[in-house]
């Protein structure tokens, strides 16, 4: 009988020792902060390249660069660990684009803690 009450008080303190740790990762909320010009002036059949950087405390977790009547859509997924990401992306212009036309990228940046900015 002692046995068994031994048996039962180590059973009763393991469980209230897991049960106590139980921890939830903490979130981090904040707005992804870009530094871009999106704006593009076409010259046809060129390539133009997208430079600028983007920051975000909680992490970044995707960039999505969009512009349909160019057909461009280009997702860039990252880890959500870095808080600063270089961007440097090339594409080329339609031949059929109008010389001298302004056209505005749409810039998407979701950070790690699910916030979205777009530029």
């Amino acid at each position: 009988m002692r046995n068994l009450k031994h048996y039962l008080s180590f059973c009763l303190v393991l469980c209230l020792i897991l049960s106590s740790c139980d921890e939830e990762e903490p979130t981090v909320s904040s707005e992804p902060t870009l530094d871009i010009q999106s704006a593009v002036i076409s010259l046809p059949g060129e390539t133009f390249t997208i430079t600028g950087l983007i920051s975000d405390p909680a992490g970044i977790r995707s960039i999505r660069l969009k512009y349909d009547t160019w057909n461009l859509d280009k997702n860039i997924v990252l880890d959500g660990g870095i808080t600063q990401y270089e961007l440097s992306y090339s594409f080329k212009i339609p031949d059929s684009e109008v010389s001298g036309s302004t056209h505005t990228i749409a810039i998407e940046v979701l950070s790690a803690g699910g916030d979205m900015n777009t530029g």
